[in-house]
């Protein structure tokens, strides 16, 4: 399959409708560059710093992927965690995930009790 070839224009243009690329446009696209540069800087400080934070859990004996996911959860909303846990253990229930614990065994299906005197009553 053949490449198509790149028309080079004189007067590059940007955005979805073309515009040209004027003095102040530059400036603009450099403005914002510069400023998400900036930030990503700043981001991988915090990130290292974050980082020592698990460290010193981990040399503390923590779980440090227990921890992780405390704080993923954490950002999310009360009701809709608690949406999803439900949804989950519905999952798990159905998996048979839950039975070894003692709300799974509550949860599970009870053999019918029969009475003792009245099997004997409806044999007789």
């Amino acid at each position: 399959m053949a490449r198509k070839k790149r028309i080079v224009e004189a007067e590059p243009k940007i955005g979805h409708n073309g515009g040209p690329m004027t003095e102040e446009r530059k400036k603009q696209i450099n403005g914002y560059v510069s400023e998400i540069e900036r930030w990503e800087r700043e981001k991988a400080v915090i990130q290292a710093d974050i980082g020592k934070i698990y460290n010193a859990a981990k040399d503390a004996n923590f779980d440090v992927k227990a921890i992780r996911n405390v704080v993923k959860e954490r950002k999310i909303e009360k009701a809709k965690r608690e949406a999803f846990e439900a949804v989950c253990d519905v999952y798990k229930h159905a998996l048979g995930m839950l039975h070894d614990l003692p709300l799974g065994q509550a949860a599970m299906p009870k053999p019918a009790q029969v009475d003792l005197e009245e099997a004997i009553a409806s044999t007789h």
